[in-house]
């Protein structure tokens, strides 16, 4: 739902994913691209990466700023922005996963030993590791307990919240020990998917700090009771919503993570000194962390030219054309492929486009005007990989079924163009195509659409990132020639990711229609796709609903087979809750001197802490 982490959109928590091309349709892609690399700049004479250098600067994703520090995430700022490149340096979770590219808890980042379970994966027992707040208390099951209570109290507000699931499927926990916790559950689970997907959600936070109501308030155990949880819940959001203060509020400066908050502007430069009493792995070597905003690839590329001080960062594909000038410029390239999918979301509640959607023979026609290929070799510069369906099939993994390497819809905009007049509509080659068959026969438009009903939407999409330009203005010209009209607008990755809210059709936040913020990153967590189309899943911002889907899901949750899995990634390929893109990798940059960066994490955690110049 990182929606970078699990869930995770980009910054880097979107990103990017193949089909049959044409060279006709890429001609204007290709002209596109070849100007990219016109920027200027100088490689003479700069610094980055200067040997015994001892702070890092890290370049945010282009308009992708962090905006949320409360480690209880709603929806709209759940993005890799706000999880693993800010609030996972001051606030780590009880479990990590991923490492080295590999899909295991990394037992060097959690702070918790791996959880036993009994009882027919009933019982989790989880015991902590010795870990310290920033003010020199212990980190204690009292901290996990705080977490719990606050979340129970306010979950359907959770980004990851999907009723049912986490933390409905908790019948109790108790804790044994200040280090001792003990979970009972209301049925037997996937242990796999309970760890990775479902403990992973806790962030231990400090009670003996947070615990209150008002800022002038005493800090108590008012979150033992219902009532009193959700005040302090309803307090901190309401210092969470105050982004200005971050730096200067005593309430975040209490960490257990490497990293404490120094400077923080609205405009997303951000400065960060070492946590002292941080109990993980950190070879000491920095003594500050900051993060760059930058507001176009343009702009970033020039940095990098020019020795603007960037040290860890990404190579914009729109600047693939100086990629061996920035190279000389000090840098070393690093292709990352995420663990994520990339895709259109739709609006099925919609009141004007959510009966076109609810079509699946209009989802296939859009579908078959992706044109994946030509996506992958003209906007992303060949960077990139085919995304048919829900599981990721790069880095590789054990999660996905053979069908996810094959196309169930080809880019074939005649094919599209075939479906839509089976259905009742008289097609427009430039767009615009009318209902003239209305009803809810086998060769009529459909239930909701009326007679007329023009086959037309609006589509915003993160701005300020040339391969979404590219794609999206592709994709329009290939709807058109499917006879579908698409109405393109951009915003910045936080205003486009904030109005993907669910929402029913009769609320006035149900106006957005369709919208690209540059898709999914699961992190570490298994794919099974319950935080993203599970009907009442709180990530499933386009109100998705397909019963038989929602049994497949569950399937994968309570069982140990891996056909499950299969068999839920299958469907959902055929059924498009989404329209699939392909996956682009992550072009990182790092100064050559530095050492230690290791980004190939699935669940893209930043751990500076471990990094180090040579000397």
């Amino acid at each position: 739902m990182v929606r970078d982490s699990e869930g995770r959109r980009r910054g880097i928590s979107r990103r990017r994913s193949t089909v049959r091309g044409y060279a006709a349709a890429g001609a204007a892609l290709l002209a596109a691209t070849a100007l990219a690399g016109c920027s200027g700049g100088s490689s003479a004479g700069n610094a980055i990466g200067a040997a015994g250098k001892t702070t890092v600067t890290y370049a945010q994703g282009v308009g992708v700023t962090p905006n949320w520090i409360f480690p209880i995430i709603p929806g709209q700022n759940y993005s890799v922005a706000n999880t693993g490149a800010f609030q996972g340096l001051m606030f780590r979770p009880l479990y990590a996963i991923g490492k080295d590219g590999q899909y295991v808890l990394n037992d060097s980042l959690s702070l918790a030993d791996e959880p036993a379970y009994s009882n027919n994966n009933t019982t989790v027992v989880v015991n902590l590791k010795k870990y310290t707040w920033s003010d020199g208390k212990p980190v204690t099951t009292r901290d996990v307990d705080f977490f719990l209570r606050l979340l129970v109290a306010q979950k359907t507000d959770f980004a990851k919240y999907t009723p049912g699931q986490f933390p409905d499927n908790v019948k109790s926990w108790s804790a044994d020990s200040p280090t001792q916790l003990t979970f009972q559950l209301t049925g037997p689970v996937n242990p796999q998917w309970f760890t990775y997907n479902e403990l992973s959600q806790i962030t231990p936070m400090p009670q003996h700090a947070w615990d209150k109501t008002s800022a002038d308030g005493a800090v108590g155990d008012h979150d033992q009771t219902a009532d009193g949880a959700k005040q302090v819940y309803t307090y901190l959001v309401s210092q969470a919503k105050d982004v200005s203060s971050y730096a200067t509020n005593p309430l975040w400066q209490v960490v257990d993570g490497p990293w404490k908050l120094k400077t923080f502007d609205t405009a997303g430069q951000i400065d960060f000194v070492p946590n002292p009493n941080y109990a993980g792995p950190s070879n000491h070597q920095l003594t500050g962390f900051s993060e760059k905003p930058f507001t176009s690839a343009t702009a970033l590329q020039n940095s990098l030219l020019s020795g603007g001080g960037v040290d860890v960062g990404y190579l914009p594909t729109a600047a693939l054309p100086a990629k061996t000038r920035i190279e000389g410029a000090g840098y070393r390239l690093d292709p990352i492929s995420n663990f994520s999918i990339n895709y259109i979301q739709f609006n099925f509640n919609n009141p004007q486009t959510g009966p076109l959607y609810q079509q699946l023979y209009i989802r296939q026609a859009l579908q078959s005007a992706v044109n994946q290929p030509l996506y992958i070799a003209k906007a992303m510069g060949g960077y990139g990989y085919p995304n048919y369906g829900p599981v990721p099939v790069e880095p590789k993994n054990p999660f996905y079924s053979a069908s996810e390497k094959d196309n169930s819809y080809p880019f074939d905009t005649a094919h599209a163009v075939d479906l839509l007049k089976s259905h009742g509509w008289t097609v427009s080659p430039s767009g615009g195509s009318t209902c003239t068959n209305p009803g809810t026969g086998a060769d009529q438009c459909g239930a909701g659409i009326a007679q007329g009903a023009k086959l037309a939407f609006n589509l915003q999409y993160v701005s300020g990132d040339s391969p979404a330009d590219l794609m999206m203005q592709q994709f329009k010209t290939d709807a058109a020639a499917a006879g579908i009209t698409v109405n393109l607008s951009t915003a910045p990755f936080n205003t486009v990711f904030g109005a993907a809210a669910k929402c029913t059709a009769a609320e006035a936040s149900c106006g957005w229609q369709a919208l690209y913020y540059e898709g999914w990153g699961y992190g570490g967590a298994v794919p099974t796709g319950e935080g993203l189309f599970t009907s009442s899943a709180g990530s499933n911002f386009g109100s998705y609903h397909d019963p038989k889907a929602d049994e497949l899901i569950q399937q994968t949750l309570t069982g140990g087979s891996s056909q499950a899995l299969v068999d839920y990634q299958d469907y959902l390929a055929q059924q498009l809750p989404v329209i699939w893109l392909p996956g682009g990798q992550n072009l990182t940059l790092v100064a050559k001197h530095l050492q230690g960066v290791d980004l190939q994490s699935p669940s893209l955690p930043l751990t500076p802490e471990q990094w180090s110049f040579t000397r």
